[in-house]
């Protein structure tokens, strides 16, 4: 079962809606502390010539792992989906027949 483009758009939306909430979510600041402490010491010794090296691989591994993530959540949701329309559709989900839409 493969989303159509307009919900895709949907699911999209409200991903980054939940992760514009999680960045200021207060839960988050003391490990937002701790992450940019650990980010100065980090870079304290740092070649500041390699720089642009490091930024490339960081802008790459921070892609792939937002596709991974997407693909995690919306793996999530198809299954979720399919496990509600079992629910829904019991009798057919026993006969082993396609519930409507599926």
């Amino acid at each position: 079962m493969e989303f159509p483009p307009w919900f895709r758009q949907v699911i999209q939306q409200r991903v980054d809606k939940a992760a514009a909430q999680a960045e200021h979510h207060s839960d988050l600041k003391q490990i937002k502390m701790e992450e940019e402490r650990a980010f100065r010491v980090l870079f304290a010794g740092i070649d500041t010539e390699r720089m642009a090296e490091f930024s490339e691989w960081e802008d790459r591994h921070g892609l792939k792992q937002a596709l991974i993530n997407e693909k995690i959540y919306l793996s999530g949701m198809q299954e979720g989906i399919q496990l509600a329309v079992a629910l829904l559709y019991p009798s057919l989900w026993r006969d082993g027949k396609e519930p409507p839409g599926v």
